[in-house]
């Protein structure tokens, strides 16, 4: 037992170095940094690059990666990011995160080059001493995390106690705007606070790598386990969530030492732990109504009263309203979808076969996209398992194909009945918390569906996964294609008619301002738990197709790391928009395909990338490339129908998918 306490220990400290860093930039800034893993792995990266492959030392390369990288790392990112997201609303925070967590990954894989490395060496000269305490083995890197974690709890103390710096910083997180009236320097200290955060996750991640390897999925799981330390400290009480981290660690290593060691359900459990614990506190916040409000932390009540609204909230209310006045009216198939359907069924007349198997898979993705549509561009809420959905909705439709000789259509509809199901339940506990804790509730119920649910066996299959082989009638890629943008049809006519019935008009008030949408005896709870359900039969529907294309249900496809680069593809597209969900699907498969074939296999990574800073892009233009084309597109006809004297053309309400998308209001904030 005391082996698996110094290990669980060892393992505690990184998780409370990194839950310390995230309390630290959410007391400071009210951003939680969903991308603090991939900072983590871009300057462990760096530190291999240095040490292992460039032959440096281990003192210079860590100041160079971590001390000199870390900081910097931050201050630009403050910069370029985190700076226009500051007093934004909770989902355009998330989501410009989420992005970045998709772009730094694929970025330090096209600096750094694309290596598998397993064995990464860390702060301890190889080869790693080791030292018995009590009987039990302790090595070197051990020490060191256990060691770094000591440190930032008495340096940190000391210098937020007892020093000017510190007590500037006590300062502005009680409250920012009394503290500008004394003449502080607010963004130098946000400046400084990213900076320090940053450094965090290098130190974080250069500790971790022996253990987890240089793998950016693992890394991003570390931190994901490391939010259940941020949640039980209430996001703001930096000394709860190192002792949380402690426990944590310690709570997984006495599990693991109690179970079977040659068991599979050891690993799903061991590895499910902190998630199961964080799910768990959320419950207790929804029972116990603590969830609700997600400010408690950021400055004082003068800073909220004269926060200014994000650009994002801005165009939510405009667009609310909108519908509001225009009602129900309006085409029953809008036009920009019908166009883009009629031109994606064109493809396979004039494109080789390997393209209209890349557009067929992407449809099958624009199915799942529309879910995404329907729950944040629709209701305004941040759901991270999607992925888990359409993987639970592709094991359904495998199995009832496979073992029961169902048909095709009958097992995609029960593949929805089935994810609609889990999409009641995550909304009735979720529905009346903030958004920040919708995304970790879902995020930790994809994550323990990936660890416990994906991990069998049967449904594993060693990485084959489950079976599903097509009908003859769907034989062909072209056959599939228009098999596809059949369903994705019907799938959008649900939206667009969701969006313009009573329902979807309440939804967007609700949007708008619950409060006010509850004080005309709109039933929020009705409208959301509506979209909830639409949305999870949606994306199971999407998710037995993709099965359905690929041959197989394959865990593999449905992880939550990579329903988070859907989010961030289908955010570069439109969020709120039908034809830019079907855009973004055949983007994820085809851009892919494009760089495969053409150009180097150097800069595979590009396209990832890209679509991660067309999320973080989410801070400066919530409409995404889509509306954003359509937009001018729009203007340069209204320019042109005015010189030749024409009536200017009525702009429909946004997010209906017309050709021409709502105009955007001014980039300055709005007094709340």
């Amino acid at each position: 037992m005391l082996e698996f306490t110094v290990a669980g220990l060892a393992l505690g400290s990184i998780y409370a170095i990194v839950a310390s860093g995230l309390v630290i930039t959410y007391v400071s800034a009210g951003v939680l940094n969903f991308a603090f893993g991939p900072m983590a792995f871009f300057l462990a990266r760096f530190y291999y690059f240095l040490h292992s492959e460039q032959g440096m030392g281990i003192l210079p390369s860590f100041v160079i990666a971590v001390v000199i990288g870390g900081p910097a790392l931050g201050v630009v990112l403050y910069y370029a990011l985190f700076q226009h997201i500051r007093r934004s609303s909770t989902l355009i925070e998330i989501v410009a995160t989420i992005g970045l967590s998709v772009a730094l990954p694929a970025a330090s894989r096209l600096i750094f080059g694309d290596l598998a490395v397993t064995v990464v060496p860390g702060l301890a000269p190889e080869p790693v001493a080791v030292y018995r305490i009590g009987g039990v083995a302790i090595n070197l890197n051990q020490v060191l995390m256990m060691g770094a974690l000591v440190l930032l709890v008495v340096a940190g103390g000391l210098v937020l106690k007892f020093t000017q710096v510190g007590l500037v910083v006590r300062a502005m997180v009680d409250t920012e705007a009394m503290s500008q009236l004394v003449g502080v320097n607010t963004r130098l200290v946000s400046v400084g606070v990213w900076a320090f955060s940053s450094f965090l996750a290098g130190v974080a991640g250069v500790l971790v790598a022996p253990t987890v390897g240089l793998s950016s999925d693992q890394f991003i799981l570390l931190v994901s386990a490391a939010f259940a330390a941020v949640v039980i400290a209430r996001f703001v009480k930096i000394g709860i969530a190192i002792a949380a981290g402690l426990l944590i660690g310690w709570l997984t290593t006495v599990i693991q030492s109690q179970l079977p060691s040659d068991s599979s359900w050891t690993t799903a459990v061991v590895a499910s732990t902190p998630f199961a614990l964080m799910l768990a506190v959320l419950l207790y916040y929804r029972v116990t109504g603590k969830g609700a409000d997600e400010d408690t932390g950021v400055g004082g009540a003068l800073d909220r009263a004269i926060a200014v609204v994000d650009t994002g909230t801005a165009k939510v209310a405009e667009g609310a309203s909108r519908r509001l006045s225009h009602g129900s009216r309006g085409p029953l198939f809008a036009p920009g979808v019908l166009i883009a359907i009629v031109c994606v069924a064109l493809l396979p007349q004039v494109l080789p076969n390997y393209w209209v198997g890349l557009v067929a898979q992407g449809i099958c993705m624009a199915v799942v996209f529309l879910s995404f549509t329907l729950l944040t561009g629709q209701g305004g809420m941040v759901w991270l398992c999607q992925a888990a959905l359409a993987g639970i909705g592709a094991v359904t439709t495998a199995q009832l194909v496979t073992e029961f000789e169902w048909p095709v259509i009958g097992a995609l509809l029960a593949a929805g009945v089935v994810t609609s199901l889990f999409g009641l339940v995550i909304g009735l506990v979720t529905i009346r918390l903030g958004n920040l804790y919708i995304a970790l509730v879902t995020l930790s119920f994809a994550l323990l569906i990936q660890t416990m649910m994906f991990t069998r066996e049967w449904i594993e299959n060693s990485g084959a996964g489950i079976a599903l082989l097509r009908p003859d009638w769907l034989d062909g890629d072209a056959d599939f294609l228009y098999f596809g943008l059949i369903i994705f049809s019907l799938a959008s006519l649900v939206v667009l008619n969701f969006r313009r019935s009573t329902a979807g008009l309440a939804l967007a008030a609700v949007r708008s301002s619950e409060a006010g949408a509850r004080s005309i005896a709109i039933n929020v709870v009705q409208a959301k738990l509506m979209v909830a359900v639409l949305a999870s039969a949606t994306a199971g529907v999407g998710g037995g197709m993709m099965a359905l294309y690929a041959g197989a249900a394959t865990p593999l496809t449905y992880s939550a790391i990579l329903g988070m680069v859907w989010l961030a593809v289908l955010v570069t597209m439109g969020v709120r928009s039908n034809v830019a969900a079907l855009f973004a699907g055949m983007a994820l498969t085809v851009f892919p395909g494009i760089f495969t074939t053409y150009f180097p296999h150097e800069i595979g990574d590009l396209p990832t990338v890209l679509f991660g800073v067309g999320a973080i892009l989410v801070a400066r233009d919530p409409d995404g490339v889509v509306a954003t084309q359509a937009r001018q597109i729009a203007g340069l006809a209204s320019r042109l129908r005015a010189r030749v004297g024409g009536p200017p053309s009525a702009t429909p309400p946004p997010g209906d998918d017309m050709i021409t998308p709502a105009p955007q209001p001014a980039r300055e904030g709005v007094a709340r």
